[in-house]
């Protein structure tokens, strides 16, 4: 076998080619995954007093925004728009916190939230009507809402991924509690 002789300046020509077309494909992969519009909304919920919060996981090239809390405060329907936007978001917190201008949380149902926790708010049985629509809800805290009777198991028995329930200082029963889990053994119910 005969050897063809190569040009080494032709060699470092074809490799600065390669590098330079991985790096092209790199940083066109890193502009096209830049969640710019998650930064945004990021920006204008923290301009409205909202504590925000990024997900911790290090193998992610960007932090993603995962929950969102508030604290005695309305929440408007504007606030409930731009939570919609938010593609990872996994956990919302609000404190002392009013939906009562707004019917929008009903629109909070196409996100992925995992946790939801509404302390000490205005909650009545029919503001969680629209909760068997949250199909990866799996916690639920709704205690210090003294509107919160029996009746609201109707709508929880139905969020199939529900495993944890919290509703301490609401006006629901120990009897209450009993029937609904006879219906769902597998939710955690912390009542006192």
């Amino acid at each position: 076998m005969s050897e063809v002789p190569t040009n080494p300046m032709l060699k470092r020509i074809l490799i600065a080619i390669a590098g330079v077309t991985i790096l092209g494909a790199v940083l066109l992969y890193l502009l096209a995954t830049y969640p710019a519009g998650e930064y945004r909304v990021a920006d204008e919920l923290r301009a409205r007093k909202f504590g925000i919060y990024y997900d911790r996981q290090d193998y992610h090239i960007w932090k993603h925004l995962v929950a969102v809390g508030g604290r005695d405060r309305s929440i408007t329907e504007d606030d409930c728009r731009l939570l919609c936007q938010l593609p990872h978001l996994q956990s919302l917190g609000f404190e002392r916190c009013d939906f009562s201008e707004s019917n929008e949380i009903r629109k909070l149902a196409a996100c992925p939230i995992r946790f939801f926790a509404f302390v000490n708010a205005s909650l009545n049985d029919s503001d969680l009507a629209d909760f068997a629509k949250w199909t990866k809800l799996e916690r639920l805290h709704i205690y210090g809402n003294a509107g919160i009777t029996d009746a609201v198991f109707e709508y929880l028995e139905k969020i199939a991924s529900l495993r944890d329930l919290c509703i301490a200082g609401t006006s629901v029963t120990q009897d209450g509690v009993r029937e609904f889990q006879k219906k769902r053994p597998d939710v955690k119910v912390f009542f006192e």
